[in-house]
């Protein structure tokens, strides 16, 4: 037998194309897991930066034994926080923290003094807060589960919270 001076080497053009179809099946079935994961980690990120704010206002109300606040707003489809002395009107606030744009507040179920999308979470001297308060966070596009933060009156605890499958004996949709 003869061999051929020129071995050829190399994919045809089907077994390309094979792989090419295998590689989009691959990433049509990842796809929607790997953005369901992303909107999660954005909300739980708004979530984290809530609670954190949250407990910056009480740490400032006892340390200058003077109440202040947590604020959160929506305006141009932007939400953003603030903590703030009671003192301070909310138009003039400057410190304004914004969440990814993808992030909103579920004014539904977020219980607290909040009028025209914008919550108000006071603490006096002591760290206290008046009632009890939950602030609920979800993305925009309704991928991931909610999240909240709770404000317990007892001492002003608060806690880290999702949504449930269906409203709990107190009527929260988020606990």
């Amino acid at each position: 037998m003869r061999r051929s001076r020129y071995q050829q080497a190399g994919f045809t053009l089907l077994e390309i194309l094979v792989i090419v179809v295998m590689v989009g099946i691959l990433a049509a079935i990842a796809a929607p897991s790997w953005l369901q994961y992303l909107a999660n980690r954005q909300v739980e990120a708004a979530q984290d930066e809530i609670y954190q704010g949250i407990q910056q206002a009480q740490t400032q109300a006892i340390a200058q034994r003077r109440t202040w606040q947590f604020t959160v707003r929506e305006q141009d489809d932007q939400v953003a926080w603030a903590i703030h002395p009671q003192t301070t009107a909310v138009d003039n606030i400057s410190t304004w923290q914004t969440f990814d744009p993808k992030i909103t507040v579920d004014w539904d179920n977020t219980i607290e003094s909040h009028q025209e999308q914008v919550y108000i979470l006071t603490f006096d001297f002591k760290g206290m807060v008046e009632a009890q308060s939950i602030i609920t966070v979800e993305d925009r596009a309704d991928i991931a589960q909610k999240k909240c933060v709770l404000i317990n009156n007892l001492l002003g605890r608060t806690s880290k919270g999702e949504e449930l499958s269906a409203r709990n004996r107190f009527g929260f949709e988020c606990f």
